[in-house]
């Protein structure tokens, strides 16, 4: 009896087919280095050693979520060593190991298609990528853009064109998973794709002329008709094409040809994913932000025409469509270019910069138009002036509408907004703007014979300068001194008129030239 005790201690009995099994995976489920791509190489005696370990799992379970994931990693091994045939046929054999879920079999069968395209087996690609569209759909997530792009490669190498350009077209409008790193550069590349086949099929030579960076040869716009003509472009390039055309026919000077050609860019239908509202409204916000962008050329040629009675309408248009498109490209994590960095600020002002965006170019051309346009011009800003909040827009808006007051020769309510702008100017930080308004306020009273008051608020006008004045003076600054010592001898303030003639004096010598206006003050003085 005490010898069988001794024998039963010293052979102990075999490993469970479980214990086999998580003997195997215990390796990699603490190692991720073994993997393909990875520089930390595993010695290749280790990886023989793992296989047999996962061989022996593989044969000793009756378990078969066991044996399926013993296979599985076997196939990751044999995809790690290039060996992908081998790799094919062990992730074969994990999805028939057991009965899967789905969510399950989605995961081995990503790895099965993922080997085949390692392979190069484009039909047997297009074969595996076609059944799981087909069977799983929705269910694939963020997975689907991929299987449709590489879907369509492997159609292209087949030299299916057809077949490919639909095939990126579909990966292209897909939007599962906007979260996962690279899911929008890769819709972003397949839409790229579906336009290089669209160009390829439709292109002329002439449409080269939509990618020119010079202008100047002067068959631009013959170009344009031929490429126009070309069957089935693609509507980005068509819109480009448009838009291209009407800034031609500003340049040639031919403005009812050029608005013809903007209405057509802007009624381009968008054809997902080739042309969406994002091309769209960059194509016609580009330049936004120096108010030469397609839309504010529209609003222009409204205002050209003389048609005033929409105006207001088109306008508020136009700025609700400006902001849908940057919440849209905001959304999408879309960079914005320069011309809409504005946007991207987070403060409660950048809906109302936009008012200054389209608003106060139209007011601009509108007082070109006469008395009807100011009339216009008015009613646009007396609309939005009270409702506006920020100080640095509000000011705008009323600089803007003090102007047309002085053109009707209203002084009287010119002043009364030039005196507003200064404490908004100043909220807002723009100096600049407060010291024109002061100035325009000077020559209000000046002409109303009010001198006394008008060299006062020059005086305001010099305050806050820097220490740069008067040693390094400025055209502006120059001419506000001029106005200074003039109002100070209109008034009759003889002393101060001299110091600041003597002021002018300095500058003039300093630039070895003589004060030409410094002899008229200096007569004012003595009369």
């Amino acid at each position: 009896m005490a010898g069988a005790f001794c024998l039963t201690a010293v052979f102990s009995a075999p490993a469970s087919a479980q214990q086999v099994c998580e003997n195997a995976y215990k390796y990699f489920d603490d190692h991720s280095h073994w993997k393909r791509g990875v520089d930390d190489v595993v010695e290749p005696k280790v990886i023989r050693e793992k296989r047999r370990q996962l061989n022996a799992c593989v044969a000793a379970t009756s378990n078969d979520v066991n044996k399926g994931r013993a296979l599985s990693i076997l196939g990751h091994l044999s995809l790690a060593e290039d060996n992908f045939q081998e790799a094919i046929q062990l992730y074969r054999r994990t999805l028939s190991a057991a009965n899967w879920t789905t969510d399950s079999e989605i995961r081995f069968r990503v790895h099965l298609i993922a080997a085949i395209w390692e392979s190069k087996d484009y039909r047997g690609y297009i074969r595996e990528a076609s059944y799981m569209l087909s069977n799983f759909g929705s269910q694939l997530g963020y997975r689907r853009e991929l299987l449709y792009s590489r879907r369509a490669q492997a159609h292209e190498k087949l030299g299916n064109k057809k077949a490919a350009l639909s095939d990126f077209l579909q990966s292209g409008l897909l939007d599962d998973s906007p979260f996962v790193a690279g899911s929008i550069s890769s819709r972003r590349s397949a839409t790229q794709q579906a336009l290089r086949i669209m160009r390829e099929q439709s292109w002329r030579t002439s449409c080269s002329v939509l990618d020119a960076g010079d202008f100047n040869t002067g068959n631009e716009l013959t170009k344009l008709d031929d490429c126009l003509s070309s069957t089935n472009l693609p509507s980005i390039d068509k819109a480009r094409a448009y838009r291209l055309q009407s800034l031609l026919y500003d340049r040639d000077k031919k403005p009812d040809a050029s608005y013809q050609s903007l209405l057509k860019l802007m009624r381009v239908p968008t054809d997902l994913p080739t042309f969406t509202d994002l091309d769209r409204g960059d194509l016609l916000f580009k330049s936004a932000s120096s108010n030469s962008s397609m839309m504010h050329r529209f609003l222009f040629h409204i205002i050209r025409q003389g048609n005033f009675s929409d105006l207001s309408a088109h306008i508020q248009d136009v700025e609700s469509s400006y902001r849908t498109f940057l919440e849209k490209a905001l959304a999408k994590g879309s960079p914005l270019n320069s011309s809409y960095s504005f946007y991207q600020r987070e403060t409660k002002t950048r809906d109302e910069e936009i008012v200054t965006r389209f608003l106060l170019p139209s007011v601009g051309w509108l007082i070109q138009n006469g008395d009807a346009g100011l009339d216009v011009a008015r009613g646009l800003l007396d609309s939005r002036v009270y409702r506006v909040k920020d100080p640095s827009t509000k000011a705008r808006l009323l600089m803007s509408r003090a102007d047309i007051h002085v053109r009707k020769q209203d002084l009287g309510q010119a002043d009364k907004d030039f005196a507003a702008v200064l404490p908004l100017a100043i909220e807002a930080g723009l100096r600049g703007l407060g010291r024109t308004s002061q100035r325009m306020r000077a020559l209000i009273a000046a002409n109303q014979a009010r001198f006394g008051d008008a060299f006062d608020l020059m005086n305001q006008y010099f305050s806050g300068l820097s220490d740069t004045w008067p040693t390094q003076p400025t055209n502006d600054l120059v001419e506000a001194q001029t106005l200074r010592a003039d109002f100070a001898a209109r008034a009759g303030l003889g002393d101060e008129a001299r110091k600041h003639i003597d002021v002018l004096k300095g500058i003039y010598e300093r630039h070895g030239q003589p004060c030409e206006p410094c002899a008229q003050i200096e007569q004012n003085i003595a009369n």
